[in-house]
Formats: C-alpha cells, sequence, structure tokens
C-alpha cells in the first residue's frame, strides 16, 4: 500500500506547481500524505456506510461518507488537473474536519464518536506545517467547544458528566500541543538534512547540486522578468602543484579562504557553490557583461594578490582562471547551455595562460 501511494505520488508531484515557501522534499513528502489520507478517508468511509445503514440504521451517517468519499475524489482530480498544492493541503484538513464535526454533532456527541475529534488537529500539523497547523487547530477546538456549549443541557452526554467536557477540551489541548511539538521537532530535522544535503562541508558554500538548482530557478526567474545574469566557472590554476607542494592540508585552506573571500566580494542574492575539487560556480542576477567582466577582472585581481600563508609561513601564491557566459534579455539558451558555455569560455582562460578572465556574451 505505501509503495503504491509513493509511486502514485510521484507522478503528481509532476504536475503539481509548488509554492514557493516549500522545498521540493517537503512538497512531495506533502503530497505523499495528501493521498495517503484521502485513501484512509476514502477507505473508512466506506466501511462505515454499510454499518450506518444496516447496524446503526443512520442513513444520514451514511449520506456524509458518501459525500466525503465524492469529495476526496474530486479533490485528487483537481490536484492533478491543476497542480494546486497549497489549496489540495487545506482542503485535505478541512473534508475530515467537517465529516468528524458533522458526525460529533449528528451523534449529540457520544463518547463513541468523540475519540475521533483529535484526528483532525494532526492532519492540520502534518500537512499545514507547525504555523497555520496551529491556527486551524485553535479555530478547531474552539468550534467544538462552541457546539457542545450551545447543546450542553441537551445533549445526554455532557448534561449527566460534567467530567466529559474537562475530558474532551483536555484530549483536544493534549493534540495540539504533541502536534505542535511533533512538527516543531520534524521541521528542524528536515531543515538540518536539507542543510547537509545542499552544502559543501570543507567551504560552507552549497554544493554542486544544489547549484544547479539555483541556476535553474535564476534561469526561469531572469527569462520572466526579462532580464539578465551572468554564470561563471572559476578554477584555481596549477591545484595539484599546490597539494603537492604543500600539502593537501594547505590545499583545503586555500579553498576555504577563497571561498570567505569571495562572500566578501559578492552582492546578497549573489551565489556561489562548489562544484567539485577547486572548481567553483558563481551566479550574479541582474548584472549586464560590463559589469560582469568588470567583476571577473577583479575577483581575479584580488586573489592573485591575497596572502595566503602556508603553516609553515611560506607565501602560496594563487591565481584564478574564469569563464563567464551571459544570459541576456530574449536570449534563447537554456540553463544546461550557460553552464556549458561558461565551461568552454573557463577552457579558453586556461589556454589563454591561466590567471584570465574569457566571456561569451550569449548573442
Amino acid at each position: 500500500m505505501i509503495e503504491l501511494i509513493i509511486r502514485i505520488a510521484k507522478r503528481f508531484s509532476s504536475r503539481i506547481e509548488y509554492p514557493t515557501s516549500f522545498s521540493c522534499l517537503d512538497d512531495e513528502r506533502r503530497t505523499r500524505h495528501i493521498i495517503g489520507t484521502h485513501a484512509c478517508t476514502i477507505t473508512g468511509a466506506l466501511i462505515f456506510i454499510p454499518i450506518h445503514l444496516f447496524i446503526s440504521d443512520l442513513p444520514l451517517g451514511a449520506l456524509f461518507n458518501i459525500i466525503c468519499i465524492a469529495l476526496c475524489l474530486l479533490s485528487l482530480v483537481d490536484l492533478w488537473f491543476r497542480g494546486n498544492l497549497n489549496q489540495t493541503l487545506w482542503i485535505t484538513v478541512l473534508l475530515p474536519s467537517i465529516l468528524v464535526v458533522s458526525l460529533f454533532w449528528l451523534f449529540q456527541g457520544r463518547s463513541q464518536i468523540s475519540a475521533f475529534l483529535i484526528i483532525p488537529p494532526g492532519f492540520a500539523f502534518l500537512l499545514l506545517g507547525r504555523r497555520h497547523g496551529t491556527l486551524f487547530g485553535l479555530g478547531y477546538g474552539l468550534t467544538i467547544v462552541a457546539i457542545v456549549l450551545l447543546h450542553l443541557k441537551s445533549w445526554p452526554e455532557f448534561a449527566y458528566t460534567p467530567a466529559a467536557m474537562i475530558n474532551m477540551v483536555g484530549a483536544l489541548i493534549l493534540a495540539l500541543f504533541w502536534g505542535f511539538i511533533g512538527e516543531r521537532i520534524r521541521g528542524e530535522t528536515f531543515q538540518t538534512i536539507e542543510t547537509i544535503a545542499e552544502s559543501d562541508v570543507l567551504t560552507d558554500s552549497i554544493n554542486r547540486r544544489h547549484f544547479f538548482e539555483e541556476v535553474q530557478r535564476v534561469h526561469k526567474i531572469t527569462r520572466y522578468q526579462h532580464s539578465s545574469f551572468a554564470m561563471m566557472m572559476m578554477d584555481i590554476d596549477s591545484f595539484k602543484s599546490i597539494n603537492d607542494q604543500y600539502g593537501h592540508d594547505m590545499g583545503d585552506k586555500v579553498l576555504i579562504e577563497l571561498v570567505r573571500m569571495l562572500k566578501g566580494q559578492i552582492r546578497s542574492g549573489d551565489i556561489i557553490g562548489r562544484l567539485g575539487g577547486d572548481e567553483f560556480g558563481l551566479l550574479f542576477p541582474n548584472i549586464t557583461v560590463q559589469e560582469a567582466v568588470g567583476r571577473a577582472k577583479n575577483i581575479c585581481q584580488q586573489v592573485d594578490s591575497y596572502q595566503f600563508i602556508s603553516s609553515d609561513g611560506q607565501h602560496v601564491p594563487v591565481t584564478i582562471s574564469i569563464g563567464v557566459a551571459m544570459f541576456l534579455s530574449g536570449n534563447p539558451l537554456t540553463a544546461e547551455q550557460i553552464y556549458k558555455t561558461a565551461d568552454q569560455q573557463l577552457y579558453r582562460a586556461k589556454q589563454a595562460g591561466k590567471n584570465q578572465v574569457a566571456v561569451s556574451d550569449g548573442a
């Protein structure tokens, strides 16, 4: 069953317009939970329909379950065709909540139905996150309390057993508390894993995978805004000789100090990533060709004049070569083609004698 849900979720994920507030990994997790929640809701409703019809003699309860099944199916169809994940998240939380509240009201707050009241807050935290889950949970809890207060004297479960109200409110409070704590722990864990997955441990820059995700993102935004950006491929000249002559510890130190220096040179919206070994990528959104060339030449000069000192006090000469590719407004180049162009320009810079900048204007 779980394998089937995962396979279906992957099919849905390819059609979904992800909210920008969520990462792709978290969106895929939420998609699986949506499908799993709807599957469980439909299964539960199918089980209760014959119970309501033939055992409890409550046709209205069966009707509620049929409506719930129809709404679940419509929600999944809407997600498939329109791909609006954020809307489907709220629908997935609201459907079982309305069903539970309706049954609670229909059965006049009987204990066998009251036990289901703590389920919706868990869905809310799981699918909506900590902030929206808390807001929904508070509204949901106040709605339940208001219904009970309106029928406090007419419903036997609460009229003759005052402790029932205390137990119900206590259960709702605990559901909110544990949902909040669980989502906080999950969120912090997910954020830690995401940071590790996206970062280069040595230099504290982003890694190759994340860098190319950023290239795709910047390319998409730039095309939409009819703007421009520069991608630079940067490589340390003769890095192997530095490792051979001064040791790998010094090589690591050069990489760390180089990234630290670059971070002091770039703007807040610029991006630096380690692509592997001594090769780095730089993204400069909203920049002209002249500005990009000037920035690249300045970086080369800064590195050439920087004092890299070995553990025994020796000055270690370090230079870099940079290849620059531009994406201009109206340019048909894809993100992959821009990367290949920057790589070709880096090769040109190396062939020209190193410590050079080679640029393509993207025409």
